[in-house]
């Protein structure tokens, strides 16, 4: 192949522009062909040329686009109420409704006029007329908020978050003041609120007045709102927000009233039950609560967490023969299964079979291949689990093999505030361990470390209550 007809070829891969409109392609082509230039050189420097052509051609480009509003990405807006707030403020600054067409056109030509900013109508008519879920540029959002007399899009969200923290406290406020006015008013105000960095504050706030109010009827459709339909997570916010949640509906005087609107609930079994397991309370609403929920959900995980919570029930109450004990020793994964309710089965086993050195070792065995996988936090929640159910058998030696088994010696507590709290109430257990060992001094120690304000408080009363016995052993 000549090396014209290489250097044409270049030039079309690297300068895809329409040949018919660029006439030097036809002079390239015959120069080369007819005297059959043979140099490298240039080959080199044609190709140089056109890339370097269609460079300036690129940045010339990016520059119109830019100047025209046309980005290359839109701005990432996680909240759809921030879009929905933005046209509401653009429709009351003008004078005419972006509901009709025409208007839509006003509206260009008023952006060009006052930031000389072109803007296209198509992009206007997606941002207004015909809200889709595609994000405006930065240079679409600039301009139109210039247009209505802010610096910029910056700008104005930075006046709708202060606008949004003050309201918040006002509504706060008015809540403790005044409540609510029935159910419509509730679904609102939680909707209002629902994509805000305050919301879980007025979720709470809400339900401390329904729950003064008695009002059975909101509470019973609480789990039913779209609020709690968000996928759960367990960052530190949701985290504190469900205990909190917990902690107040508790405290409700129509709480058995609401026990079989909970247990029935598919949300209020994820978000309120497996979340807010109140062992302090498995006498009473909760136990009652759980009796229904296992009605309600019957897939096999959520069987072995019912049944190895009647069994800590039982362990309460001196009862050590049940069918509860019987699923546990019989149970078997034949699907997936989490592995906390897993553990606890291991440790409530342990209990069981106290007497009997050579299944409680091999259920010790097994503590290792279901841990491997998960990290410190979880790890020290777990140590917790385990360690509560054990010390009902005060066998300080399995006590010890068990902690040792989740290895964390090696954890720093100072990582977070959920390690910190762990590793502080695990130390009513090791004090424990430190005595059975023979070691009072040291499990004197230990046990004065132990800070009474960082608790667990769905096991506030269990926790307490093993504290008081070591202390009283300790000074026995």
């Amino acid at each position: 192949m000549s090396v014209g007809l290489i250097s044409f070829l270049v030039v079309k891969e690297i300068f895809p522009i329409d040949f018919v409109h660029f006439p030097v392609d036809f002079v390239l082509l015959p120069f080369f062909e007819c005297y059959r230039i043979k140099t490298n050189l240039l080959f080199i420097f044609v190709t140089l040329f056109c890339f370097g052509y269609r460079c300036q051609i690129q940045i010339k480009q990016r520059n119109v686009n830019n100047n025209l509003g046309i980005m290359p990405k839109g701005v990432f807006i996680q909240d759809a109420k921030v879009m929905e707030r933005f046209r509401t403020v653009v429709q009351d600054a003008l004078p005419y409704s972006l509901k009709i067409n025409k208007n839509i056109s006003k509206l260009a030509q008023l952006i060009l006029s006052t930031t000389h900013n072109s803007v296209s109508i198509s992009t206007l008519k997606r941002l207004f007329l015909y809200p889709d879920a595609t994000n405006p540029s930065l240079f679409t959002l600039d301009s139109i908020c210039k247009t209505i007399g802010y610096g910029g899009w910056n700008e104005f969200m930075e006046k709708e978050n202060q606008i949004a923290s003050f309201k918040h406290l006002e509504i706060l406020t008015t809540l403790r003041l005044n409540g609510y006015s029935n159910f419509e008013e509730f679904k609102n105000i939680l909707s209002e609120f629902s994509a805000s960095s305050h919301k879980y504050e007025i979720v709470l706030t809400l339900v401390k007045v329904a729950v003064q109010k008695d009002d059975v009827e909101t509470l019973s459709k609480l789990f039913e709102l779209p609020f709690f339909l968000e996928n759960i997570n367990y960052e530190p916010p949701q985290f504190y927000f469900a205990q909190d949640l917990g902690l107040i509906l508790r405290e409700s005087p129509k709480i058995r009233e609401l026990v079989k609107y909970y247990a029935r609930s598919v949300v209020a079994q994820e978000w309120y039950i497996e979340r807010f397991v109140d062992e302090d309370n498995l006498n009473g609403y909760y136990g009652e609560m759980m009796e229904l929920y296992h009605q309600y959900k019957t897939n096999l995980e959520a069987q072995l967490f019912y049944h190895c919570l009647m069994c800590v029930r039982d362990i309460q109450n001196g009862i050590y023969k049940s069918e509860h004990f019987d699923f546990l020793i019989h149970f078997r994964e034949n699907e997936p299964v989490h592995f906390m309710p897993k553990l606890r089965r291991l440790a409530i086993l342990m209990v069981y079979f106290n007497d009997n050195i050579e299944i409680k070792d091999s259920l010790l065995e097994e503590i290792p291949f279901l841990i491997k996988d998960i990290d410190l936090g979880d790890r020290s929640y777990i140590a917790l689990i385990l360690s509560h159910i054990i010390f009902y058998k005060k066998d300080h030696y399995i006590l010890k093999l068990t902690i040792e088994c989740l290895n964390l010696s090696q954890g720093n507590p100072q990582q977070n505030i959920h390690l910190y709290r762990n590793y502080n109430i695990l130390k009513i257990y090791e004090a424990f361990v430190l005595l059975g060992e023979g070691k009072p001094n040291d499990a004197k120690a230990k046990l004065a470390s132990y800070n009474p304000m960082y608790q667990c408080p769905y096991r506030q009363n269990l926790y307490n209550s093993h504290y008081e016995i070591v202390n009283a052993m300790i000074n026995n």
